[in-house]
């Protein structure tokens, strides 16, 4: 009250330069002590509201421009980059692909998702609280030194200068003026360095919350996943298994057509489902007998080889028969439960063993005693019956039209964003450099001018299984979460029966094409 009975008392210029000298001091050191000397994204996002300012339109570089986004400019408003997508996006709260087969895991899941729920909403407020207090900032700024100043000081750079320049050419009237908010800028600048902490306490916690939740569902997507085996993995004839009517039968004597109980433990999914291939393979095989106790009933033995994967409900993860250990059990179709007794590894110099591949769940129960043990029976997840999905079907529509021959393979692809499917087309020649995959590529490349990235592919059906090249390519460009199908399986190139193989693989593609022109 002093300085303002003193300036109603008519001082002097000196006295009133020495006051907006002052205020300019006071307030950089404000300025100084807590915001950047460079114009931030949310204060910059703050100004667009006020101003509408050029420099907002995001082609000029405004927010949302090129170099703009989340962790510029070092705001404490702007949530931080993050390779797994940030906590704005946040992990997926619909559409859970089901669970690991794992009470306790999901138990833990579903605990660390209620908590990322509650820091995200916690997240939010202390945001919102920041982005109110950048606006106030802006507001007394507008105040103090004008409108087109406090424009240009965040707008056009350096703020700290900006503010010296603009505050020292405050005309002589308004001196007093600067001096009396002096107060009220400590208390808002105080305000927004302990809302700025707050907040960036709040997305520390929010981003290793969400960490340790995407750790979890890696983990819980490890467990349902089958394990890719390696090839000749089967049993020795004799093996009876499971048909879909409850009776066994060897597995040597079931045909394609066939059908057997399946079951898939990631969703619970169990019923019939069709044999659309007979392997069956001779040479020398490690093998694993394998002995079981069943509760109730009688003990049961049965001989697979030693890379043979059975579902361990109690850890909930496949197993091979060289890796059980005695006591684990087993999951049944009766819900029993044989546990192991015993398992005794040998090696047969000459011996003949069979397989099933077995559609859409990929798994059938074999018998041991008066019960079963649930086996997987495939090398990898995405065997598919041919012209039945919808990618399948499109494959098969696309092979029609086009008048494409059963020797050469056919992709059908699911885009992010679009209601129809793209197609690809093998050279069908031994030359390498072109194949299904590469042909889908470079279509949806040319159609969207270069303007694509396969990580919109979000699912790709082949006729055949993709080669060990296109299996990279697949592997390195599409993401995680994107979906392979095949209604054939194809041969590795080192395998040495490739060529056998291989013509398995055609003549059984190329029946299958038969079987769906005869089904119309």
């Amino acid at each position: 009250m002093h300085w303002v009975w003193r300036a109603e008392s008519g001082a002097g210029k000196i006295e009133y330069g020495a006051l907006v000298i002052l205020a300019a001091v006071v307030l950089a050191a404000l300025i100084a002590s807590g915001l950047p000397a460079s114009v931030t994204p949310a204060v910059t996002s703050a100004v667009c509201e006020l101003y509408d300012a050029d420099h907002c339109d995001p082609k000029k570089g405004g927010p949302g421009g090129p170099g703009d986004g989340p962790g510029a400019g070092g705001d404490p408003t702007a949530a931080a980059a993050d390779p797994t997508g940030g906590p704005t996006d946040g992990p997926a709260t619909s559409g859970d692909p089901g669970t690991s087969g794992d009470p306790a895991l999901d138990r833990e899941i579903d605990e660390a998702q209620r908590e990322y729920d509650r820091l995200a909403k916690e997240h939010d407020q202390k945001k919102g609280d920041a982005d109110q207090t950048d606006k106030l900032l802006i507001e007394l700024l507008k105040e103090l030194i004008g409108w087109d100043k406090a424009k240009d000081c965040f707008t056009k750079g350096d703020i700290l200068a900006c503010l010296e320049t603009a505050l020292t050419a405050i005309p002589w009237g308004k001196a007093l003026k600067v001096v009396s908010k002096i107060p009220k800028a400590y208390k808002l600048f105080d305000k927004w360095r302990k809302g700025s902490k707050a907040y960036e306490q709040a997305k520390k916690r929010l981003d290793d919350q969400k960490k340790k939740l995407d750790d979890l569902k890696k983990k819980r997507d490890t467990k349902r996943r089958a394990p890719c085996l390696a090839s000749g993995n089967s049993f020795v004839p004799g093996t009876r298994v499971r048909m879909a009517d409850g009776a066994y039968a060897p597995i040597e004597s079931i045909d394609v057509g066939d059908a057997v109980h399946a079951f898939d433990p990631r969703t619970g999914t169990e019923g019939p489902r069709t044999v659309v291939d007979t392997l069956s393979d001779t040479g020398p095989k490690e093998l694993v007998d394998l002995g079981f106790t069943t509760p109730g009933g009688s003990g049961g033995r049965v001989t697979a080889t030693a890379e043979h994967p059975f579902w361990a409900p109690g850890t909930a993860e496949w197993v091979t028969a060289g890796e059980l250990a005695v006591g684990t059990p087993l999951r049944s179709a009766d819900g029993r439960w044989p546990e192991l007794r015993g398992a005794r590894p040998r090696t047969a110099p000459d011996q003949r063993v069979h397989n099933l591949t077995v559609a859409g769940l990929a798994t059938y129960y074999v018998q041991v005693g008066d019960s079963d043990v649930l086996t997987h029976n495939y090398k990898c997840e995405g065997l598919v019956e041919y012209g039945v999905d919808e990618l399948s079907k499109a494959a098969d529509k696309c092979r029609r039209d086009n008048a494409i021959p059963a020797w050469r393979n056919v992709v059908a692809v699911k885009v992010k964003g679009r209601s129809d499917y793209v197609c690809g087309y093998s050279a069908g020649t031994k030359d390498e450099s072109w194949h299904s995959e590469d042909d889908v590529l470079d279509r949806l490349l040319k159609e969207n001018k270069n303007d694509f990235v396969a990580e919109d592919i979000e699912e790709l059906y082949s006729d055949r299984q993709p080669c060990s090249r296109c299996q990279k390519l697949l592997e390195e460009n599409l993401h995680p979460d994107a979906k392979v199908k095949f209604a054939v399986e194809w041969p590795r190139a080192n395998d040495p029966d490739f060529d056998r193989k291989r013509t398995q693989s055609n003549e059984r593609l190329a029946d299958m094409i038969r079987g769906a022109r005869r089904g119309r």
